[in-house]
């Protein structure tokens, strides 16, 4: 594993209830603590207390993954997400039901500007490949919740219907217009887990990766 950029999230979640719906629970508390500086202190002391304020039931696998996420990296995805205007009033609000329903009318409509690839690298690109990365394991988590704890493929990752995708508004690219790289762990004909990364500014497996670290393969 590269030293460059360890660790930013913690292994799976063991509990395979399913999710159900897209994991929206982690976009609706970032993108109000992106408006209100005070539920933004919160959210980095206590994710739970965060979701508690405001009455929202975070699914396991999100609760297991923002408790595993270092401050310094929630702090840059806070800062690296927006709400558009339209929406202000109702992330200020504390209603968990109507943030949730402006992040799933989003889903629903699509955000063109989301899923484009962009260049013009900035010194805090490695916070947006962390905010993607977990927005990504998020998706991994409730895939697998909806299928006996089984992950994707990787030739499913890969191939032209990547069923991941249901869960996410869009498939994000890296800050370097690649795709994030995916490989899955097998044993006994499942999917035990996964491998997933940003190979970073050079769009190659070198030494500056920016990893999701999962499992036990050593890159």
């Amino acid at each position: 594993m590269r030293d460059g950029f360890k660790t930013i999230v913690g292994g799976r979640s063991a509990d395979n209830k399913p999710a159900g719906n897209s994991p929206h629970g982690i976009e609706v508390l970032l993108k109000k603590a992106s408006v209100d500086e005070d539920f933004a202190r919160v959210l980095l002391a206590s994710p739970e207390e965060a979701a508690r304020l405001i009455s929202l039931d975070l699914q396991d696998s999100e609760k297991s993954i923002l408790l595993s996420t270092p401050r310094s990296t929630l702090q840059s995805m806070i800062r690296h997400t927006t709400v558009k205007r339209h929406q202000l009033s109702v992330f200020k609000t504390m209603s968990a039901g109507l943030m949730l329903a402006a992040a799933v009318a989003v889903s629903t409509l699509g955000s063109g500007c989301d899923s484009t690839p962009t260049k013009g690298i900035t010194a805090d690109d490695p916070a947006m490949v962390y905010s993607n990365l977990v927005t990504l394991q998020a998706a991994l988590e409730s895939y697998a919740a909806d299928h006996d704890g089984s992950f994707v493929s990787t030739a499913d990752w890969n191939g032209p219907n990547n069923p991941v995708t249901e869960y996410l508004r869009t498939m994000p690219y890296d800050p370097w217009a690649n795709p994030y790289h995916y490989e899955g762990v097998e044993q006994d004909g499942r999917v035990v887990d996964y491998h997933l990364q940003s190979y970073g500014p050079d769009g190659v497996d070198s030494e500056d990766d920016i990893e999701c670290t999962k499992g036990t393969k050593n890159w």
